[in-house]
């Protein structure tokens, strides 16, 4: 669905640029171009995640992968450092939100990184096994079906029966 809007835009120029306008254009600090009609798609939620974007970053962005659990990652940016692997000790920054782009979870919020040991119990299966293989220094976007994340479990900003999407930012794997 694409929303049609018609915009008018106007030019208030500073009085020390307004003096530099060809001698044919009227001494104003303010003109109204003409109405131009555009069609945009529909916007992104207000509250989803910002997307980084995998050429300003120079990495090479890569087609979502569907692992045999049903975990889906998708690479936004490669990182080029070390691997994080079973058992390592990681440093993440993630944003944990459902999949009408609800946030329900940040560590950018915080401004605080999530370190964890992996291969301990402490995080929820889908999300280490999709972090498992990813590289110190990229954006990784993991999707977790609902048997691999909580379940039938309800949480406090999370429903029971939910799938999961988290964006990850490794930071550290030793």
């Amino acid at each position: 669905m694409r929303i049609t809007v018609r915009i008018a835009i106007v030019l208030a120029l500073p009085p020390a640029l307004a003096r530099c306008a060809p001698s044919h254009q009227p001494e104003t600090s303010a003109q109204t171009a003409p109405a131009t009609t555009v069609s945009v798609p529909d916007p992104k939620p207000e509250n989803a995640p910002e997307e980084p974007s995998a050429a300003a970053d120079g990495g090479a962005r890569r087609a979502a992968v569907e692992l045999p659990s049903g975990v889906r990652i998708e690479d936004l940016r490669t990182g080029d450092g070390k691997s994080a692997e079973p058992n390592s000790r990681v440093s993440l920054h993630y944003v944990g939100t459902l999949t009408d782009g609800t946030v329900f979870d940040s560590s950018r919020k915080r401004n605080q990184p999530f370190e964890v040991q992996l291969g301990q119990g402490a995080l929820i299966k889908g999300f280490e096994e999709g972090l498992v293989g990813m590289r110190v220094g990229g954006i990784r976007r993991i999707v977790i079906p609902p048997e691999l994340g909580y379940g039938d479990q309800a949480r406090a900003n999370i429903p029971a029966h939910s799938t999961l999407v988290f964006e990850i930012e490794l930071l550290n794997a030793e």
